[in-house]
């Protein structure tokens, strides 16, 4: 099985934080029948959900581990056969251990809501996001 987990930071998966799916800095791909990460910065349509669900089900991914995403993102993911887990804090190492743990909860629509947030599209939002 294929996971994608977008990161934040380092582009190392022992360093880097599972950041939010359309803000991410890079797209890093685990295979767990090799036990190997592959990182590619910018080379993933974060900007087009759908390109991106169509980009990842072609290199065969399945899952996705992601902090958070906007709830029409989140339902294109589960129209498309993706299943997505809530990230919890660390690294992308740390959140596949414990998704192999079965230790991360499935992502729900409900995670999606953010107190605050304009839910990633800041640019048609009427508030005054300060991101």
């Amino acid at each position: 099985m294929k996971v994608f987990l977008p990161m934040t930071g380092t582009s190392t998966p022992e360093e880097s934080t599972v950041g939010p799916l359309i803000s991410a800095d890079f797209g890093c791909i685990y295979n767990d029948e090799d036990k190997a990460y592959v990182v590619e910065p910018h080379t993933y349509d974060i900007g087009n959900i759908g390109n991106l669900c169509v980009q990842l089900k072609a290199q065969g991914v399945k899952t996705i581990i992601t902090e958070g995403m906007p709830l029409l993102t989140y339902l294109m993911c589960m129209n498309m056969g993706l299943t997505v887990y809530k990230a919890k804090r660390g690294s992308a190492t740390d959140n596949i251990k414990m998704q192999e743990a079965d230790e991360l909860n499935l992502f729900t629509a409900k995670d999606t809501v953010v107190k605050g947030d304009c839910m990633g599209a800041c640019s048609s939002c009427s508030s005054n996001c300060a991101s």
